[in-house]
């Protein structure tokens, strides 16, 4: 079940991915839209994905903490990416 939880980290990858290649693109005050389109996007993947488990498997708990997980590891693979590779205007 830890593993279930836990795969919502390929989501979010993915939701990054095309997060990133829009804040590449956008301009100004644009920016921090996508964030903000970052931060309540992760917050709808999530619940989808734990209600959608918590149907189908009862082991709640282990869901809760695979999905704490991906959260704490995408939230790390994030600020490292967006450290090293800046927006082309910003280098």
């Amino acid at each position: 079940m830890f593993l279930l939880g836990f795969g919502i980290i390929l989501i979010l990858l993915m939701f990054t991915l095309v997060l990133k290649e829009i804040l590449y693109k956008a301009t100004g005050e644009l920016s921090m839209v996508v964030v903000l389109a970052m931060i309540f996007g992760d917050g709808l993947i999530t619940g989808l994905w734990y209600y959608g488990l918590t149907d189908v498997f009862p082991n709640e708990q282990s869901i809760k903490y695979g999905i704490g997980f991906a959260f704490m590891t995408i939230s790390f693979i994030r600020a490292i990416y967006f450290y090293l590779n800046p927006k082309p205007e910003l280098q």
